[in-house]
């Protein structure tokens, strides 16, 4: 260290506290007011925990046409599925996909529809309501007996 002069030593150790100091970083006005929260409303339990409160915003966003948009579509699909009865059928098969087996209608299969390579994807269904289109992958062969 004798050979270094003074110069170089003190540039040296200026880059040194200078990796190793902290940065100080602005705190934003939301920041502020979380930590006054935690500094005013925090206490302890007997357990020794600390119980804080959340810092929840008063403003909520508000979309004042969201529920007239929504009522409208609703009702604009309401009225495209009765207008297409294949449509409603459809809508309620996809809707009813997440019910569990005991409540899936029973049928038969009424017709095939094979595709251009010959297998069979597709299947036209009898049921007591009438007749509708069903991939082979949503049926469930029931059991029987000879």
């Amino acid at each position: 260290m004798e050979d270094c002069p003074e110069n170089d030593l003190e540039s040296t150790m200026r880059q040194f506290w200078q990796v190793e100091e902290v940065p100080m970083i602005s705190t934003s006005p939301d920041d502020e007011l979380c930590e006054k929260l935690y500094v005013e409303g925090y206490s302890k339990l007997p357990s020794g925990r600390f119980v804080v409160p959340l810092p929840f915003r008063d403003s909520k966003p508000v979309f004042p046409e969201s529920k007239d948009i929504a009522i409208r579509r609703f009702f604009a699909l309401e009225h495209r599925l009765k207008k297409d009865p294949v449509l409603k059928q459809s809508y309620v098969d996809f809707m009813h996909d997440s019910s569990p087996p005991l409540h899936w209608r029973v049928g038969r299969v009424f017709e095939t529809h094979p595709g251009s390579d010959n297998v069979v994807r597709v299947v036209t269904l009898k049921t007591a309501l009438g007749t509708l289109k069903r991939p082979v992958v949503k049926l469930c062969p029931l059991p029987y007996s000879l």
